[in-house]
C-alpha cells in the first residue's frame, strides 16, 4: 500500500526552469500526494558577475544551439495553482525565522524539494520535514557559482557528466539518487539540457520509493554522500579563448571522421563453453555483413544439437529493423539467415526464451509504445503475438528472469526524449507472466550510470551466482563494452548488484563490443571491427 505524502517545493520568484516544471508535472500527475509551493519572496540571490569572456560564451551556445528541449526555459508556477497550495515566505535564504520555521513545520511535509540549494550555506529548512531537504548536485560545479554545471565535461572532453539527489536531515547528507549519462560533446548548452531532464527525474523516482517504504525509507537510503570529483573553478578570460578553441578543434575532427565510412555492428561467434573470465583467450569468426544493414543484439536457443541465433537485421534502406535467425549446428559453419518477425514499427533485442514446453520472444517495441509477448507455432520461423504485457510505456532491451516463483522484468528506459536510454535501469515484478499485471521495483530505477546498466543479453547462473551483463556506454562510442554483474540481492523490495568482471573490445580486436548470449557450447557477440 502506498502512502499518500505531503511534499514542498521551494521556489524562487514566480518561474522555475522547464526541468523544474517537469518533476512537479509528473508527481502531480500522480494525483496521489498533497503539493505545497512553498514561494520565498525574493529572487534566488544571484552569484558574483562572471568574467567577460565566460559570459560572451554563454550568449553565444545558447544563440548558437536554440533548441525546443531546452531546460532552463521558464515556467510561470501559476501553470500548478489549481493542483498545489502555494505559500509565500519572505526569507531570502533557506535560514528561516522562527516565525516562518513554525509555518513550515505546522505543514507536517515529508520533504522539501529544492534546486538551489549549495549543500553548505546555513539553513533549518531540513528541521522543518520528517525527510528533510531534498536537494540536487550536478557533476564538478558548486550551485551557487555563475559557472554552467555540464560545462567542464564538454571543455575537457569526459565521457559522462554526473549528478545526484541528495538528502539533508540533522547535518547529515545522504545520497537518495546518483547517475551518470554520456556527455553531448561540443556544446555546454545541450549538455546541461541532457543532464537537467535526466535530473528532473530523481525526485519522482524517489518520492515512488517514500511511498512505497515509508518506514523503512531512512534506513535504506543511508548512504553518507562524498565529493567524489573537486570542484571547479570558473576558468579565467585568459583560459576561455583556449577551450573554446580546443572544443571547436575536436568539432571539427568530429565532422571530418563523420564523412568516413561508419562502422557497423556485425555478429561474431566461436565455439566452445563461456566462463566469464575466458572471452577473450580465442579469437571469434565474423559472419559476413551484408551492404546496408547490421546485425545486434543475438539471443540463442539450443535444441536438438542445433543452435539457433535470433538476432536484430537493420536496414539503413527502410531505418527500421526486423527479427532474424540462423542456424549454427555441430560442424560450425551458420546457414542462411531467415527472416521470422517483422513488423509496420522497429523490432530488436529479440529475448527468446522456453517456458512450459513452448518458445516464447519478447523483441524491443519501444517505437510501438508496447511491450509485446510472442509464441513459436512453428519454432523457430513461425511466430504470433500472444499478448501485450505492457502498454503506453518506453521500456528498452526488456529481460526476463524466473527466480523465486516471480518473472523479474528488467529494461531501461528515458524519462524525456532530449536523454539517453543508456542510465535508467527499470524492475518489474509478476507471479504470472500471462497476467498483464506487472508491478514496478520500489528502488526503481535500480541501476542509473551509463557505464552499467542497459541490458546486455539474459541473466545466467555460473558456480551457483546470478549474473547480469549489461552494456559499458560511459564512451563517446555506443555499447563500448559490457559489465558483468553478481546479483547479489533480489526481492520485491531489495536489489543489489555489483561489478565483477569488465570485457573490453580492444582485446578481441574490436571497436565496440554490445552484446553476449551462449549456450553449452556456443558463444555468440555483436560488435564493430
Amino acid at each position: 500500500m502506498k502512502k499518500n505524502l505531503r511534499l514542498g517545493f521551494l521556489v524562487h520568484g514566480s518561474e522555475i526552469p522547464a526541468w523544474y516544471a517537469e518533476s512537479l508535472q509528473t508527481i502531480i500527475a500522480t494525483g496521489q500526494h498533497e503539493i505545497f509551493l512553498l514561494r520565498f519572496s525574493a529572487e534566488q540571490i544571484s552569484p558574483p558577475a562572471a568574467p567577460l569572456f565566460f559570459s560572451l560564451f554563454q550568449r553565444f551556445e545558447r544563440k548558437w544551439f536554440q533548441n525546443q528541449f531546452d531546460a532552463t526555459r521558464s515556467v510561470s508556477i501559476t501553470e500548478f495553482a489549481k493542483c498545489a497550495v502555494i505559500l509565500d515566505f519572505s526569507a531570502e535564504s533557506f535560514l528561516l525565522s522562527s516565525e516562518e520555521f513554525e509555518l513550515l513545520q505546522a505543514l507536517e511535509l515529508d520533504y522539501v524539494y529544492t534546486i538551489a540549494y549549495n549543500g553548505h550555506a546555513a539553513e533549518n529548512v531540513s528541521a522543518g520535514a520528517k525527510f528533510g531537504l531534498w536537494y540536487v548536485q550536478f557533476g564538478y560545479v558548486p550551485l551557487d557559482s555563475h559557472q554552467v554545471p555540464a560545462f567542464w565535461e564538454v571543455m575537457e572532453n569526459a565521457a559522462v557528466t554526473r549528478s545526484c539527489l541528495l538528502m539533508k536531515k540533522k547535518e547529515q547528507i545522504t545520497v537518495l539518487y546518483e547517475g551518470s549519462t554520456r556527455t553531448v560533446p561540443f556544446s555546454v548548452f545541450n549538455n546541461f539540457s541532457s543532464i537537467a531532464w535526466k535530473t528532473s527525474s530523481f525526485v519522482v523516482f524517489r518520492t515512488q520509493s517514500l511511498a512505497t517504504l515509508y518506514e523503512t525509507f531512512a534506513e535504506r537510503f543511508a548512504e553518507p554522500f562524498t565529493y567524489q570529483t573537486p570542484l571547479r573553478e570558473v576558468p579565467s578570460n585568459r583560459k576561455i579563448p583556449l577551450l573554446f578553441l580546443r572544443n571547436v578543434g575536436r568539432y571539427l575532427l568530429y565532422k571530418a571522421k563523420a564523412k568516413l565510412p561508419a562502422g557497423r555492428f556485425t555478429l561474431l561467434y566461436r565455439r566452445g563453453m563461456f566462463q566469464i573470465e575466458n572471452l577473450e583467450q580465442e579469437p571469434f569468426h565474423a559472419l559476413p555483413l551484408p551492404p546496408d544493414v547490421f546485425l545486434a543484439d543475438p539471443f540463442l536457443i539450443e535444441k536438438d544439437n542445433i543452435n539457433y541465433v535470433f538476432y536484430e537485421e537493420y536496414s539503413y534502406l527502410t531505418g527500421k529493423a526486423h527479427i532474424s535467425v540462423l542456424e549454427i549446428g555441430q560442424p560450425g559453419i551458420p546457414s542462411r539467415p531467415r527472416v521470422v518477425l517483422e513488423r509496420p514499427y522497429h523490432l530488436s533485442y529479440p529475448f527468446v526464451f522456453e517456458h512450459d514446453g513452448a518458445y516464447y520472444m519478447i523483441p524491443e517495441t519501444v517505437t510501438n509504445r508496447s511491450v509485446e509477448l510472442y509464441k513459436a507455432v512453428c519454432f523457430p520461423t513461425e511466430w504470433e503475438l500472444v499478448m501485450t504485457l505492457m502498454d503506453n510505456c518506453e521500456l528498452i532491451d526488456c529481460t526476463l528472469h524466473f527466480q523465486n516463483g516471480l518473472w523479474w522484468l528488467f529494461a531501461s528506459t528515458a524519462n524525456h526524449s532530449f536523454v539517453s536510454t543508456n542510465d535508467q535501469l527499470l524492475l518489474y515484478y509478476s507471479s504470472d507472466l500471462f497476467s498483464g499485471e506487472w508491478t514496478p521495483h520500489p528502488l526503481n530505477p535500480i541501476a542509473t550510470h551509463a557505464g552499467n546498466c542497459r541490458p546486455a543479453g539474459r541473466l545466467f547462473i555460473e558456480r551457483g551466482k546470478l549474473y547480469r551483463p549489461a552494456q559499458n556506454n560511459a564512451s563517446q562510442q555506443y555499447g563500448y563494452g559490457i559489465v558483468i554483474n553478481e546479483i547479489h540481492l533480489l526481492d520485491k523490495e531489495n536489489y543489489r548488484e555489483a561489478p565483477v568482471r569488465f570485457i573490453y573490445p580492444e582485446p578481441l580486436g574490436l571497436k565496440a563490443i554490445h552484446q553476449l548470449a551462449f549456450t553449452s557450447d556456443l558463444i555468440v557477440i555483436d560488435g564493430i571491427k
